[in-house]
């Protein structure tokens, strides 16, 4: 392991142990509660006439890839995944959805390819 990815998974331990947060990523009747944390992602889309923008984001989910295995298997999120998480004392509900055209997730780290961003849109 080079000094970057030790660098790099020392960040993410940090980062789990000050920023995470427990939540509950699910998938139709299987789950997996991990800790991840909350990031943000703005996207910018443009009318067909060019005139008008339409800003959109809620909330992200940043996950490492090694803990998003439900049934045994190693997943990448889908659109209509769920997330569920308490913040502020509140119990939130999320569901993986993006913009029309975009990804549902992306890598969160593009060189070691280890944590994902879940981008999804609050439902409760």
């Amino acid at each position: 392991m080079g000094l970057l990815a030790r660098g790099q998974a020392m960040l993410t331990r940090s980062l789990k142990d000050t920023a995470g947060q427990t939540i509950t990523y699910t998938r139709g009747a299987e789950s997996v509660t991990l800790t991840a944390w909350p990031g943000e992602t703005l996207f910018a889309l443009s009318a067909p006439t060019g005139a008008a923008r339409v800003a959109w984001g809620d909330a992200d989910w940043l996950i490492e890839a090694a803990d998003l295995v439900i049934g045994g298997q190693a997943i990448k999120p889908l659109k209509g995944d769920r997330v569920s998480a308490t913040i502020n004392g509140e119990a939130c509900a999320f569901e993986v959805a993006t913009p029309t055209g975009e990804t549902p997730w992306r890598w969160s780290d593009h060189m070691g390819r280890t944590r994902i961003r879940a981008h999804t849109k609050r439902v409760a």
